[in-house]
């Protein structure tokens, strides 16, 4: 399924979109993605510094590496679900093997997208984890 985003569609979200990646280039380099379509990121090259910033309660959208010193992206994903987080995951990995659960897809996480990915595909999995399915 193919999503036609609008920026204006993504600028009327208030929902947060955050990126968690120990590289800081990727980190920069979706930042100014996601920020060509209207919408904010909030970047966090730590896993720690990432949980020590939301609660529960907070809503919108994680881009969430999956290997990280520290913790993993599914480790991450693991403790915001059983916390029952209302953000939305989208996995992102360089690593072929890496897909989680051999396609089944933990509760809380929409996308899994290999590195490199599409810009389209990715602004696909944003609008769908904010509820956006139709943009065009």
């Amino acid at each position: 399924m193919i999503y036609m985003y609008d920026k204006g569609m993504f600028m009327e979200n208030t929902s947060q979109i955050f990126v968690v990646d120990d590289d800081v280039s990727v980190g920069k380099s979706l930042s100014r993605l996601i920020s060509s379509v209207g919408l904010e990121a909030r970047v966090f090259t730590s896993p720690t510094e990432f949980l020590d910033n939301v609660t529960p309660e907070t809503r919108g959208c994680l881009v969430l590496d999956i290997r990280m010193p520290q913790l993993s992206g599914y480790d991450v994903q693991k403790y915001l679900s059983d916390e029952g987080s209302q953000l939305k995951t989208i996995f992102i990995s360089a690593h072929e093997d890496e897909e989680p659960l051999n396609g089944n897809k933990p509760e809380g996480v929409v996308a899994f997208l290999q590195k490199p990915f599409k810009d389209q595909d990715l602004f696909n999995a944003i609008a769908l984890a904010l509820g956006k399915e139709n943009l065009s």
